[in-house]
């Protein structure tokens, strides 16, 4: 079956015990992306950095692509921000076929 957007077929909630991301709750999702192919994606809070506390940062957004543009030297279809309400994650993949193989080395 076709989808106009992907079908969630299962979900998971953890939350991170260790590193910068302790405390923040993550959700996995099992999504069906097209006829049959199914991915794992993880949605992440996008939280305020420590460096905050020190100095203004810029908006995650910005941070993000200029980011990716220079650890990977591109950016991926498969990372975005989501927005939800007023809540902001991001959304990335969760399993090596999904990632190009410069993001992965």
């Amino acid at each position: 079956m076709t989808h106009l957007r992907p079908l969630i077929l299962d979900k998971a909630i953890r939350v991170k015990a260790t590193g910068g991301s302790q405390g923040l709750k993550r959700v996995w999702l099992l999504l069906e992306i097209k006829d049959g192919v199914s991915a794992v994606f993880e949605l992440k809070p996008i939280a305020s950095p420590a460096t905050e506390l020190i100095e203004k940062q810029s908006p995650p957004e910005k941070l993000f692509i200029e980011g990716m543009k220079i650890f990977w030297e591109m950016d991926s279809a498969y990372y975005k921000m989501l927005s939800v309400g007023e809540h902001k994650f991001w959304l990335r993949p969760r399993m090596k076929n999904l990632i190009t193989e410069s993001i992965v080395s």
